[in-house]
C-alpha cells in the first residue's frame, strides 16, 4: 500500500476497467459469476492437485476440497459487488 500512497490521480482508471473486466467476465460464463468463480477455482484445484503440492500437504487434508465452498461462493459474492460499484468513481471513492 506505501507504494500507492500519492497514485491515486494515477489510478483513478481501475473502477471502469475492474468494472468491465467484470462485466466482460459474466458475460463470458453466461451471466453467472458464479460460473466464473467455478473456473477460477477448477484452475486453482489443478495446482493443488500436483505431486509437488500433495507432498507438503499434511496427511488426510484435501485442500481442494477446504476450498471449493469458500473460494467459489466468496468469489461469487465479490465479483457481484465489485460489479455494482459506480465505474466511474475516483480509485479513492472506489
Amino acid at each position: 500500500m506505501m507504494l500507492l500512497m500519492g497514485a491515486n490521480d494515477a489510478l483513478n482508471h481501475l473502477p471502469r476497467k475492474a468494472h468491465d473486466f467484470l462485466q466482460n467476465k459474466k458475460r463470458d460464463y453466461n451471466g453467472s459469476y458464479k460460473k466464473y468463480a467455478e473456473h477460477v477455482y477448477t484452475e486453482l484445484a489443478k495446482e493443488l492437485s500436483n505431486d509437488e503440492v500433495r507432498d507438503q500437504i499434511h496427511e488426510g487434508f484435501d485442500p481442494t476440497i477446504a476450498l471449493e465452498e469458500p473460494l467459489v461462493e466468496g468469489f461469487t459474492r465479490l465479483c457481484a459487488a465489485a460489479s455494482e460499484l459506480d465505474p466511474n468513481q475516483t480509485w479513492t471513492a472506489y
